[in-house]
């Protein structure tokens, strides 16, 4: 199955917001240009261990998608073509239709 995400929502089912807030999950749904644009903001703030944020700055800036998944512990990112994609928007999206239960 092919995943597709925007804003709070994988293949256009609205997420409920606990997932994020509460980070139910390991991952959230992410804006990649706002997050870039904070990841810049981060990287001109720090006095020191800027090698890792500036690893990730120049991968997700080849990035060719609007919305990415990221964990909430780590920086780890998940995007389409990436291994464990679809695995996680289907654990998110189970996760969301367990919530309506």
């Amino acid at each position: 199955m092919k995943y597709i995400l925007t804003g709070g929502r994988i293949n256009g089912e609205l997420l409920n917001e606990k997932i994020a807030q509460e980070q139910l999950h390991e991952y959230s749904i992410i804006d990649l240009e706002d997050f870039i644009d904070e990841l810049i903001r981060w990287i001109s703030e720090a006095r020191e261990s800027k090698t890792l944020m500036m690893q990730d700055l120049r991968m997700l800036m080849n990035v060719n998608e609007d919305y990415i998944l990221t964990s909430n512990s780590t920086n780890s990112y998940l995007y389409p073509g990436e291994s464990g994609f679809e695995d996680v928007c289907q654990e998110i999206l189970d996760l969301n239709n367990n919530l309506k239960q």
